[in-house]
Formats: structure tokens, sequence, C-alpha cells
């Protein structure tokens, strides 16, 4: 590949098949999850779903159906995969592929009934700032600022916005009301 220069198998497909980019990286993705491969340095990398790809290569199964299968088999953990795919393509001959989605997912439920772990990060809390300030007119004048760009909180032309509600600065100041 190199000596045409594609980065890719993909790419080498996209150019000489004709294929758009989405749909031969789908297929290359769906090659590698049924097809056992080799690491730079020679080491065998296993299929993920080995039957799904036997099947496959005999026409018994549509590439939706290969989807599906090899969906489910990457959320099954690796010690219930055989089992999971031998179920699947068991019923994959005799339904279609949503019929099948929906025993992947009865499968999951049983397998994995928590689900994925959650995400243990902590969000970070955005930095926000107010400001109030006195103008020479005695009025209070709001000035925010927050981490994220909200250019409806920032003055503009160096005059402070006017919250809703509020007309003009008062003639007097506040002291000379009272």
């Amino acid at each position: 590949m190199e000596l045409f220069g594609y980065r890719s198998a993909a790419r080498l497909l996209e150019h000489l098949a004709g294929e758009p980019k989405p749909t031969a990286e789908r297929l290359m993705k769906r090659a590698r999850l049924v097809n056992p491969g080799r690491n730079l340095d020679g080491s065998r990398i296993p299929a993920l779903a080995p039957a799904t790809g036997v099947a496959a290569r005999a026409g018994r199964l549509s590439n939706p159906m290969i989807d599906v299968i090899t969906d489910v088999l990457n959320q099954v953990p690796p010690e219930h995969r055989l089992s999971a795919e031998t179920n699947l393509l068991t019923f994959a001959e005799q339904a279609g592929h949503k019929q099948v989605a929906a025993l992947g997912t009865r499968i999951l439920a049983h397998l994995v009934p928590d689900g994925p772990a959650p995400d243990d990060t902590e969000p970070v809390a955005p930095s926000r700032e107010l400001f109030l300030r006195r103008s020479s007119t005695g009025a209070e004048n709001p000035d925010a600022t927050t981490s994220t760009n909200h250019s409806h909180l920032q003055p503009e032309h160096g005059k402070s916005p006017q919250p809703h509600g509020y007309g003009a600065a008062p003639t007097r100041s506040p002291q000379a009301t009272h």
C-alpha cells in the first residue's frame, strides 16, 4: 500500500473500487471483526467473531446481520463470546437481523445487567464571576464573565449591559433619594 501512497486498506478500496469513504471504512471494519489478522511484529490478532466469518464467507449472512452480531459481541464479556456467537448464529438461520438484534439485547441484559461501568471522572465546574459596579450616577451595573462564550454578558463598547426591566440610569443618586 505504501507503494501507491495509501495510508489504509480502506483508502485503497475507496480509490480502486470507487466506493465512498464511509462505505469502505465500514467494510474494512467488518472484515477485521470476522477475520483473524496479524500485528506488525507478526503476532496473531484473533477475530472477534470467527464463526460469523465462516458463515459470512459461505454466504449465509447478510451485511446487516454481520453488523448486528459483531455489535453484540463487542459488548459481551470475552468468556461468554463463544456461546453468545453460537446462539446468535443459530437464531440468525431462521430470523431477520432485527430479531437477532433483539436476542442480542436479551443476551446482554443477562450477561451485563448493569450495563457498562459509568464514567467516574468529575465534571469540571466552569468559572463564573459576577461584578456589580457602581457608576458615577450611583446605578449598579452588572458585568458577568464565564469560561464559555456568552457574548451577550460582555460589555459592548465599554458600556455594561442594562438588565431587562431597567431603564436608563436614574438622574439622582440613591443617597439623594433618602
